[in-house]
């Protein structure tokens, strides 16, 4: 009875040191964040290369972070943001950005915004 006892303690200890050795490492991920200083509330999208993601809305002077999908970001990818002011023609088109996976791009839409 005790070698018995003695080896079930002995597996549950090789268990717990094999689950806790297979963690699985997501990459970070990677937000955009939106800081609007317009009266106005925007639509906000990201566009890279082959994707338009629509993130949501901010409302007007307020700030608000998105998380990307995992996967928008694989590697350094250029990207850009693009602010659509709610009940306005007006777009707001950022420059292009260079981002990897974990890191954060800061936007703020102006008043008056003529670029971001």
């Amino acid at each position: 009875m005790r070698i018995s006892t003695v080896c079930y303690a002995v597996l549950l200890l090789l268990v717990s040191c094999a689950s806790a050795s297979r963690k699985t490492e997501y990459p970070a991920t990677t937000k955009v964040k939106v800081e609007n200083q317009n009266v106005s509330s925007v639509t906000v999208y990201v566009v890279t290369a082959s994707d338009l993601l629509d993130l949501g809305l901010v409302q007007g002077l307020t700030t608000r972070v998105f998380d990307l999908p995992d996967g928008m970001v694989a590697g350094s990818t250029s990207l850009q943001v693009v602010a659509d002011l709610v009940g306005s023609s007006q777009n707001v088109i950022s420059e292009s950005f260079s981002v990897s996976p974990g890191g954060i791009i800061e936007v703020v839409i102006e008043h008056f915004p003529a670029s971001l």
